[in-house]
């Protein structure tokens, strides 16, 4: 990881619906209603990334247990706006690791998550992936956009 990049972590956690099309947890931001994204955030010092997954996770849904399909083994980086380069000073931007995970047989799915409250998100929906693409901010949504192409590769049965 570059220096002048914050270290963070990202969560696909999707689910195939019956008609075998994918969905993914999404959360509608608090800051920005208008945008819907996917669990992600910074790395405290001393954590690994999986521990980060898994808090991350727990702090923005609730959710506990998730099983990691896999780790997409190159970290996808975009650079803050000037609201961010102000909010995360030293860093110039974020450099995402990302986890694909589903929810394990008998835990609570984003169905019944809406009582869920955080600091990040008003609601957690199951949406199509490429909304995150298309509702985030403009810094991001390259980044976003790399990040499906990888997941779309992957066989998720």
């Amino acid at each position: 990881m570059s220096k002048h990049y914050r270290l963070n972590v990202a969560a696909l956690i999707y689910r195939l619906k019956a008609d075998g099309k994918l969905q993914l947890l999404l959360g509608r931001r608090r800051d920005f209603p208008s945008c819907w994204q996917w669990p992600q955030g910074g790395v405290d010092e001393g954590e690994s990334l999986e521990e980060a997954f898994h808090r991350e996770v727990f702090e923005e849904t609730g959710l506990k247990n998730l099983h990691i399909v896999a780790k997409i083994a190159k970290p996808v980086r975009y650079e803050f706006n000037e609201e961010g380069r102000k909010k995360f000073k030293p860093y110039k931007g974020q450099e995402q690791v990302y986890f694909i995970a589903k929810i394990p047989d008998g835990e609570p799915t984003a169905d019944r998550l809406d009582s869920v409250k955080n600091k990040e998100f008003t609601e957690l929906k199951w949406k199509n992936p490429t909304l995150a693409v298309k509702t985030a901010p403009a810094f991001k949504a390259k980044a976003y956009k790399n990040a499906l192409k990888v997941l779309e590769k992957l066989s998720l049965a």
